[in-house]
Order: C-alpha cells, then sequence, then structure tokens
C-alpha cells in the first residue's frame, strides 16, 4: 500500500478525481443555487441545460459531452 502512494501515475489520477469531485460541488452548490454562470464550457452547459433545455439535470452530461473531446485531444498532445 505504501508503494501505491509513491507512485506518480496513481497520484496523477487521483488528484483528477478529486479535482474534479471539487469542482461539480461547486458548480452545484454555489454556482446554481445563486444562480451565477461559469465561464467556458460550463457556462455554455449551464445556459443550454438551465435557459434553454429547462432540464437542470442535463448539465452534467453535457458537460462531460464537450470536455470529453478537450480531455482526449490534452491526453494525446501532453503525454
Amino acid at each position: 500500500m505504501k508503494k501505491l502512494f509513491h507512485n506518480r501515475k496513481f497520484l496523477g489520477w487521483a488528484g483528477m478525481i478529486i479535482g474534479s469531485m471539487i469542482y461539480c460541488f461547486a458548480v452545484i452548490f454555489i454556482f446554481d443555487k445563486a444562480e451565477f454562470y461559469a465561464s467556458g464550457f460550463t457556462g455554455i452547459c449551464q445556459i443550454l441545460a438551465n435557459d434553454i433545455f429547462g432540464v437542470p439535470r442535463l448539465k452534467s452530461i453535457l458537460v462531460a459531452l464537450v470536455n470529453a473531446p478537450l480531455f482526449l485531444l490534452a491526453f494525446k498532445k501532453v503525454s
């Protein structure tokens, strides 16, 4: 178990997962409750889900769909 926490790949994945969870909580509990829109792709997805489609739960699916190609592009270029 001690070796696992010294593995760079594990720490990278763990950091991404924890950071994504913190970001999701911020969007859900701070931005949505205050009716504040984020910038970038998240803000576009908030506008689409809340104002255009009228289904706030659609926001997480839209964010995942929009960010997936960006993640793959970054993974190819950085790795």
